[in-house]
């Protein structure tokens, strides 16, 4: 039983020898020039990829947030044109049948207009027509 012990407590360190050498080679086999060179080749590839990514997401970044300052200037400008936010102001728009009433050549004594506020409408009755001269 002891020689036996002895035997397998042998062979078990041999074993382990035989592995420690194995990985002592592949460890030289991995620092050899030709594939440490591609493993350099690879990072490089590799940071070369993330820098074009970073640079593609800042791109894509800057390109939305001009489309987005277009827009709101071009909603700005569409809001302050917009007959609804010229009735904000105060003004109201004239209509008769349906038409908006654009000089006062358009109307003549008794016709009935609508009136469009910004808040709602109402309907009037022309007593007097005024020219300017």
């Amino acid at each position: 039983l002891l020689k036996i012990s002895n035997l397998s407590i042998a062979l078990d360190n041999a074993i382990n020898r035989k592995i420690e050498k194995g990985e002592e080679k592949l460890d030289v086999i991995k620092n050899k020039s030709a594939l440490a060179d591609i493993n350099k080749f690879f990072d490089r590839v590799s940071e070369n990829i993330q820098i074009k990514q970073d640079k593609l997401l800042s791109l894509y970044k800057n390109n939305i947030a001009l489309k987005e300052n277009s827009l709101r200037g071009a909603a700005s400008t569409l809001n302050a044109l917009s007959p609804l936010a010229v009735l904000g102001r105060g003004y109201a728009i004239n209509f008769k049948n349906g038409s908006v009433v654009k000089s006062v050549s358009d109307i003549k004594i008794d016709d009935e207009i609508d009136i469009r506020f910004s808040d709602g409408k109402a309907k009037a009755k022309i007593n007097e027509v005024i020219a300017d001269e």
